[in-house]
């Protein structure tokens, strides 16, 4: 069921409000689809494997038609980019390199 077709005025603003946040917070999208990636064949059903495309794909399907209602004026996340550890050999390479061009 649409909110569109939701009689309860609270009931429609409500479920409006659930499904911005679904779309805008990100990680649901992020946890549906990295579920099916690490999905291993020896030992997870292949019911789980069934729900997680069925979650997945039902939130796409939201997600584009939430985007054609809404009139065009999406934004796009960034990728984020994973930060390395800095190990203890590299703070004392950098500390060097510094020292050796500030003199």
């Amino acid at each position: 069921m649409s909110t569109s077709q939701i009689a309860d005025a609270t009931l429609s603003e409500a479920a409006e409000v659930l499904q911005q946040q679904l779309i805008y917070n990100g990680e649901v999208l992020d946890i549906a689809l990295e579920s099916l990636r690490s999905y291993k064949e020896g030992t997870q059903s292949l019911t789980y494997l069934d729900s997680g495309v069925y979650l997945a794909y039902s939130l796409l399907r939201m997600l584009e038609r939430w985007g054609k209602a809404s009139g065009g004026d999406m934004y796009v996340r960034k990728k984020k980019t994973k930060r390395r550890k800095i190990t203890g050999e590299l703070v004392m390479l950098t500390l060097v390199t510094l020292k050796v061009l500030t003199t």
